[in-house]
Parts: C-alpha cells; structure tokens; sequence
C-alpha cells in the first residue's frame, strides 16, 4: 500500500514556530537555512486554524545564526503571510534592521529588464525591505520537498520502515 505523506506528518516539527528557524535550522537541517525556512512554511499552511497560524508568527527569530538576509526574509514572510491569511502583524518585523541596506534579487540577476521585472512583482512586504524576490515568493513545492525529507533520512516510508 502506498501511503502518501505532507510535510505535516514530521513530528519534529510539531509546534513550530518563525523563532525556531534557526533552531531547526541548526539541529535538523545541518545549517540549511531554506530548509528549515521552507519546513515552516510548509507548517504554516497545514495548521488547522487562524488562532494557530497567528501563535507561529509571533515571536521574533532568534537571529544569532542567521544573515541580514535571512533575518529580513523572515520578517518580510511573517509580514505577508499576515496580510495574506488576515492575521496581526506582528509588531518586531517593523524593525529598521529588517531592511537590507541594498536591494538583494533573486538568482543574483543583473540586468536591468530582470531587476525590473522583479521590482514590478514583488509584494510590498519584500520590496519595502529592499529583497526582490519575485511574485511566487511564498509558493512552496511540496513533493519537491517530500523528496528532499525522504532522501536526508528525515522523513522515512512505511515500507522502509
């Protein structure tokens, strides 16, 4: 019987909050920040209530492990996944260190055409703290994931058991 699996059904995971990033980050992923960035993600979207999604947004990321870059992609997350799922924002993404003194795009691109593509479709919550990151920002690609788990060991099949 092939039995399918979300990222949900990783117990360690459990009751993970934006402030364990770096924490799961470090324990979990061997310091893989997009990992752990995207195990979040991936919790964020099965909670099962408003109340719970709110609770994970909370409570600022430890930022002793962490780039500026990071620290601001979190912070411009925690902001839009707010605006998007009609939750308070939390107050510590305000912060002006959440704001990268230059503007960082995706892929490194350096052209002009692709900067500004990138400026044009990024939501305001990663444009007003200078990452350009496009509009699919948050998108996840869950069996792309699963893999990912699956491959490192975190993540074990029944039949393999």
């Amino acid at each position: 019987m092939n039995q399918s699996y979300t990222i949900c059904d990783i117990p360690r995971f459990a009751n993970m909050t934006i402030h364990d990033i770096p924490r799961i980050m470090r324990e979990a992923f061997g310091g893989d920040f997009t990992l752990a960035y995207c195990s979040f993600l991936d919790y964020f979207y099965c909670s099962p209530d408003q109340q719970t999604r709110e609770a994970m947004l909370v409570p600022e990321p430890d930022d002793a492990l962490l780039t500026r870059e990071q620290c601001c992609q979190l912070a411009a997350a925690a902001h839009k996944l707010a605006s998007d799922y009609d939750l308070t924002v939390p107050e510590w993404v305000h912060k002006p260190e959440y704001k990268m003194p230059e503007p960082v795009y995706a892929f490194q691109v350096e052209d002009e055409e692709s900067r500004n593509l990138y400026e044009e479709v990024t939501p305001i919550e990663y444009a007003s703290r200078n990452l350009f990151f496009g509009s699919r920002v948050l998108e996840r690609a869950t069996k792309h994931r699963l893999a990912q788990f699956e491959r490192k060991g975190f993540l074990k099949h029944p039949a393999h058991s």
